[in-house]
């Protein structure tokens, strides 16, 4: 630490501790910046994908549904179609699946039985309504 000639009082950034100082700072503050857009990132393209829209719909009407599910669906994309596949407690085979169209119309089946057919975005807009 030096001493300001004119005025006496203490300068840290002309010191060796306050160049080392505000060089943390600022290695610190890149750092965290960077990791911030990294997050972004990896966030960013989980947001508004339809294989996510048609993975948390899916589990979603199997949760209002009352399903009691062994695995729960994993979802993929192939051939235009979205679809999750999953099994129930008493092996029964669950199915979502929405084909790659807009606006979004998924079907979630539990062997046979259809639980829902219809506008995939319904499902998400039920599932985010606050209960009275």
């Amino acid at each position: 630490m030096s001493r300001n000639r004119q005025s006496g009082r203490r300068d840290w950034l002309g010191s060796r501790r306050g160049v080392a100082a505000a060089a943390l700072l600022l290695a610190v503050g890149t750092a965290t910046a960077a990791t911030g857009c990294t997050q972004v990132a990896v966030l960013k393209p989980v947001a508004g994908e339809a294989l996510t829209s048609v993975s948390n719909a899916t589990s979603d009407v199997l949760t209002s549904g009352g399903v009691e599910v062994m695995t729960w669906p994993v979802c993929s994309f192939a051939d235009a179609v979205y679809t999750c596949r999953g099994q129930t407690v008493a092996g029964e085979p669950i199915l979502g699946a929405a084909p790659a169209a807009t606006p979004l119309q998924l079907t979630v089946k539990v062997g046979e039985r259809t639980l829902y057919q219809g506008p995939l975005q319904a499902v998400l807009d039920q599932a985010g309504r606050v209960a009275p």
